[in-house]
C-alpha cells in the first residue's frame, strides 16, 4: 500500500490541519496502535450495540416527540433528548478511548517522556481521539434523530452544538484526570484506569454538564418573566456554556499536564 494510502498516514496529514505536528503524531500512533489489542476493541461493543438498539427502536417506534406541529415544551423536550441520547452514546464510547489515555502507554510510556514534545501536546493527541465519537458518530447520530422528529435546520444545528461542546468538556475532563492520575503498571488492557481517576472524572463532568445545562435551559426559562429578553438570555446561556467549556479544557489539560511533568519514570 503507497504511503500516502495508508490510513494512519492520511490521519496524520488531515489532523495536521488543525493540530501541532507532534500532537497530530501522537493521534496517528494511538490511530495505529489501539486496535492491534481485540481486548481494547472489547470496551467499544456495548455503546455500539447501545446505539444499534436505539437506532432499531426509534425506526420501528418513531420519535415521541415527532411530528410537524408540537407545542414548545415537548419540542424543546425533543431537541434535549435528540441531544441527550447521541451525547450518551458518544460519552461511553469516549470514555474507553479517554479514560486510559496516558495509562495506554504502559511501561513504555517513557519513550514519550524523554521525547521532545510537552505534556500539554501529548494530552492534546490523546484528546483529539477520544474526541472523535462527537463529531462523527454523535453528529450522524443527532442527525437521524432530527429526521425523525422532522426537526428544523436551526434546531438540528442547536443539539449538534449541544453534543460538540459537551463532549469537548467531558473528554477533556476525563483526559485531564487520567494524565493527572495515569496507572502505567496495568497487565491487562480493563486494567488501565485507576481508582483517582475513575471516581474523579465521573463527578467533574457531570457537575460542568449540570452548570452547562443550567445555563442553557435556565435562563431561558426566565423569559417568562422578562418575554422582551428572550432572546437576549437565550444568547447568554449559550455564552456562558462556551465560557465554561473552554475553561474546563484549558483546566483539564493544564492539570493534567503539570501533573505528567512531575510524573518520575520508575528504572
Amino acid at each position: 500500500m503507497p504511503a500516502s494510502a495508508d490510513p494512519q498516514t492520511f490521519a496524520f496529514r488531515l489532523s495536521s490541519l488543525v493540530l501541532p505536528r507532534q500532537s497530530a503524531a501522537v493521534l496517528a500512533k494511538d490511530l495505529r496502535v489501539f486496535p492491534r489489542d481485540l481486548r481494547n476493541l472489547q470496551q467499544l461493543i456495548f455503546p455500539l450495540v447501545l446505539a444499534g438498539i436505539w437506532s432499531f427502536r426509534l425506526i420501528a417506534d418513531g420519535s415521541p416527540f415527532g411530528g410537524a406541529r408540537q407545542p414548545d415544551i415537548f419540542h424543546s423536550l425533543g431537541m434535549l433528548a435528540s441531544a441527550g441520547i447521541s451525547f450518551y452514546i458518544c460519552l461511553v464510547l469516549s470514555s474507553a478511548l479517554a479514560g486510559p489515555g496516558i495509562s495506554r502507554e504502559g511501561r513504555g510510556f517513557w519513550l514519550l517522556k524523554v521525547a521532545p514534545i510537552s505534556a500539554k501536546r501529548i494530552l492534546l493527541g490523546k484528546l483529539a481521539l477520544a474526541y472523535l465519537p462527537y463529531p462523527t458518530i454523535g453528529g450522524l447520530f443527532v442527525l437521524f434523530l432530527s429526521i425523525l422528529q422532522h426537526s428544523t435546520p436551526a434546531d438540528f444545528a442547536r443539539a449538534l452544538a449541544m453534543v460538540l461542546l459537551g463532549g469537548l468538556g467531558a473528554t477533556s475532563i476525563t483526559i485531564g484526570m487520567g494524565a493527572a492520575f495515569p496507572k502505567l503498571s496495568w497487565e491487562n488492557p480493563r486494567q488501565q484506569n485507576s481508582i483517582q481517576a475513575g471516581c474523579l472524572s465521573p463527578l467533574l463532568y457531570l457537575a460542568y454538564l449540570g452548570l452547562a445545562l443550567g445555563a442553557l435551559l435556565g435562563l431561558p426559562l426566565l423569559a417568562f418573566f422578562a418575554p422582551g429578553f428572550a432572546i437576549a438570555l437565550t444568547l447568554l446561556g449559550w455564552a456562558i456554556f462556551l465560557a465554561l467549556t473552554a475553561g474546563v479544557v484549558w483546566g483539564a489539560l493544564t492539570f493534567g499536564a503539570t501533573r505528567l511533568e512531575r510524573l518520575e519514570i520508575a528504572g
